[in-house]
């Protein structure tokens, strides 16, 4: 049959590679000058490039170019891929994939980072996903909500587990990584308490809803109202576009209120980008922090300083992740039967911020 000829492409420079032609750390040829030497168009070239990462032979830069690894391929135990999706635009998955790379690769696996775009199921696109599967991988991480990247996965027969996902909609997951939150939740319903707060009115992205802070909010007489920020379809997202969705959500609500409506004790944000667009549009409304109202956040990083002064924040650390994560899969790939990880956030009082 006859070597496609990325494969003779790829081949070539993989020998080169190995034979030490390119040392670690060293650029090779740009794209134009190896469409010269193989007489062969940009695409051909850009799909050996590829390949050649994919195998953990060299690493693709911006503004850098294609950079020798040093490391042959067949030195990898295998390789692992965290799945992200486009949507998934906060600090927590990119300073996981970070984390799960520097554990995967200290124990030989190389970890390669797929990001998707899009935003919604039926618009997602998996190519870049199902190039690794056929280049061989060992097992995925998924940090995203779509069925059509579990559907592939289960296609090629590749394990996998999913990061805060539903046991029940992935059947075939191995693992579901679930966030603890029962401890934050009876601090936080400590701290509303103490300051006898008794109406929150919270903005989400997700429209499901967590049943058991409901139910302990519940029991504990205070109660929770939920406002659904909406995302625009039609692109992937920045954090800029996050922050703009806060503040237009909370300045929407403001607006509607008439000048007797109460307002709630406590606004609690999801997300800390989507809780710095709010606070400029409870600023802009005229109301101070804590003053008038307070403020509880699901934070990821250390933007405190653009949250006023909040009753308290709830914080995912991604390194706790990352080794609860890593030790589940490490554990199976060695042929061990782990029990499923869980990760518990921190809760940080407003006083500690």
């Amino acid at each position: 049959m006859k070597q496609c000829i990325s494969d003779v492409i790829s081949d070539a420079l993989r020998r080169e590679l190995k034979d030490g032609r390119f040392k670690a750390n060293e650029v090779l040829p740009s794209v134009e000058s190896l469409c010269q030497r193989f007489a062969v168009g940009r695409f051909a070239v850009r799909s050996a490039l590829h390949k050649l990462r994919d195998e953990g032979f060299v690493t693709v830069t911006k503004h850098v170019g294609v950079v020798a690894t040093g490391k042959a391929g067949h030195d990898w135990k295998g390789h692992v891929a965290f799945v992200h999706s486009s949507t998934m635009c906060s600090y927590h998955p990119q300073k996981l994939a970070v984390q799960l790379a520097r554990s995967f690769e200290s124990h030989g696996y190389a970890m390669h980072p797929v990001f998707l775009e899009a935003n919604t199921d039926e618009r997602i696109d998996v190519t870049p996903l199902v190039r690794h599967i056929h280049n061989g991988l060992s097992f995925a991480v998924v940090y995203s909500e779509f069925y059509k990247v579990t559907k592939a996965l289960d296609a090629a027969d590749v394990p996998y587990v999913v990061v805060d996902g539903f046991s029940r909609s992935y059947p075939n997951a191995l693992a579901v990584v679930k966030y603890d939150m029962t401890e934050c939740y009876a601090e936080l319903i400590g701290a509303l308490k103490s300051r006898r707060a008794s109406d929150v009115l919270e903005f989400d992205f997700e429209r499901r809803v967590d049943r058991t802070f409901k139910n302990m909010m519940f029991e504990a007489g205070i109660n929770v109202r939920r406002e659904l920020c909406r995302l625009n379809n039609e692109g992937p997202h920045a954090l800029s576009d996050v922050r703009t969705i806060g503040h237009h959500a909370v300045a929407r609500f403001l607006s509607g209120r008439t000048p007797r409506a109460r307002l709630p004790d406590v606004i609690m944000f999801d997300d800390d980008y989507l809780a710095s667009g709010g606070i400029v549009a409870i600023m802009e409304a005229g109301l101070r922090i804590p003053d008038d109202i307070r403020v509880v956040t699901w934070g990821n990083s250390g933007n405190e300083i653009c949250l006023g002064r909040p009753l308290a924040c709830i914080k995912y650390d991604p390194v706790a992740s990352a080794s609860a994560i890593s030790d589940y899969v490490l554990a199976v790939l060695e042929g061990k039967r782990p029990a499923p990880p869980s990760v518990r956030p921190r809760f940080i009082p407003g006083e500690s911020l």
